[in-house]
């Protein structure tokens, strides 16, 4: 942290954030269990849907990236004004929204095609994109 107090909030953004983590985890964990059962037949040609979500992964981490441009920077000066820590909050949690919406069309694209090998791509993406994004104490900060 650069010069600040650590503002309350962000304990609630760790607490949101771990358990979008630990959710991303259950996904996984689901997905394998359900493969494990027999049940109804794979879809054959998920070519589509594939695309369709790989394009969707693409249009969510351009979008992520421009909600972080409304993030504090990390060396802001003692004459920069404060971060709204409220408004640094919401920033964080529709960028990781965003982040577990990827690890989602993983966990469809797995059911559809009953594959794990066509889940996992999403999965991992999503899971770099959560990790990336862990709350940092400097966009929290109050400064004096």
């Amino acid at each position: 942290m650069t010069g600040g107090i650590e503002s309350p909030t962000i304990g609630r953004a760790r607490l949101v954030w771990g358990a979008l983590v630990v959710s991303l985890v259950l996904y996984v964990v689901v997905l394998v269990l359900l493969l494990g059962q027999p049940g109804t037949a794979a879809v054959t040609d998920a070519a589509t849907m594939r695309y369709l979500f790989m394009g969707l992964t693409v249009a969510n981490v351009a979008v992520i990236f421009i909600f972080r441009r409304n993030l504090p920077p990390s060396d802001a000066g003692p004459g920069r004004p404060a971060p709204d820590p409220q408004a640094v909050f919401t920033t964080y949690v529709v960028c990781w929204a965003l982040s577990e919406a990827v690890a989602l069309y993983g966990l469809v694209l797995g059911l559809l095609t009953r594959s794990l090998d066509q889940a996992q791509p999403f999965f991992i993406v999503g899971a770099a994109l959560l990790l990336w994004q862990r709350p940092r104490g400097e966009h929290f900060a109050e400064r004096a």
